[in-house]
């Protein structure tokens, strides 16, 4: 008995190790970029541990994904009932919207065991990394996030059509990963004159930059617009 259970603990410490390690690598170079060999050697395990626990590399990287992406996902999900609720009948403001949307991130980020940086740099690559599928069980999650912020957002914004819609918050989306994978670029770039923000300075500013977007004013003309110029001539 003893020996199986400090087997059972050995196999869960080489099992937390690959996973910790692969956050490491895949963080710091992306999902493409890492091996299964570059995780074997860097976390001293061999290949057949990899694939004891999990199969094969599209195996790790669901646990990674889900690790990250699911609890972050569930809390907006959580969080925009809240509001709702608070609004009554009353559309929730945009500026809330996106709030909602960006701010689990930080929130769990503060609970993570690791480093604020690993952290933001890994849910960015789960995030906007889409060359590998996502994993089943959080395909349903996923939808709901995007059906739901949709709909609000269709409540606070009528005078936009729900297409243009779903392409700016496809704008904003794209403007909060390139935030969370490369904010630290941003200072190396502009040789320090973009300041040192903290994180919660540059939600406030990602919050400004995408509302705007948001609510600009349409140019497109509606298919019934068109319809009716194309009928006047």
């Amino acid at each position: 008995m003893l020996t199986e259970t400090s087997s059972s603990q050995n196999d869960l410490i080489t099992k937390e190790r690959i996973i910790q390690t692969a956050e490491q690598l895949v963080a710091e170079h992306g999902f493409d970029r890492v091996s299964l060999r570059d995780i074997t050697s860097l976390a001293k395990v061999n290949l057949a541990a990899v694939h004891y626990h999990f199969d094969n590399k599209e195996g790790l990287v669901d646990v990674l994904i889900l690790r990250y992406v699911r609890p972050i996902n569930l809390e907006r999900l959580r969080l925009l009932d809240r509001a709702e609720a608070a609004c009554g009948d009353r559309p929730v403001q945009v500026e809330k919207l996106i709030e909602i949307y960006i701010r689990p991130t930080l929130d769990l980020m503060s609970k993570s065991q690791v480093s604020a940086s690993l952290y933001l740099k890994m849910v960015g690559r789960c995030l906007g990394e889409h060359g590998y599928r996502l994993p089943a069980p959080l395909v349903p999650v996923i939808e709901q996030v995007t059906t739901r912020f949709a709909h609000a957002m269709r409540r606070s914004l009528p005078d936009l059509t729900e297409e243009i819609i779903r392409w700016r918050m496809h704008f904003c989306f794209g403007a909060v990963v390139n935030a969370l994978l490369h904010a630290e670029s941003v200072g190396r770039i502009s040789a320090g004159r973009s300041g040192s923000p903290t994180p919660d300075v540059i939600v406030g500013r990602l919050i400004e930059f995408c509302a705007a977007g948001l609510r600009a004013e349409s140019r497109e003309v509606s298919p019934v617009d068109q319809a009716m110029a194309t009928d006047l001539r």
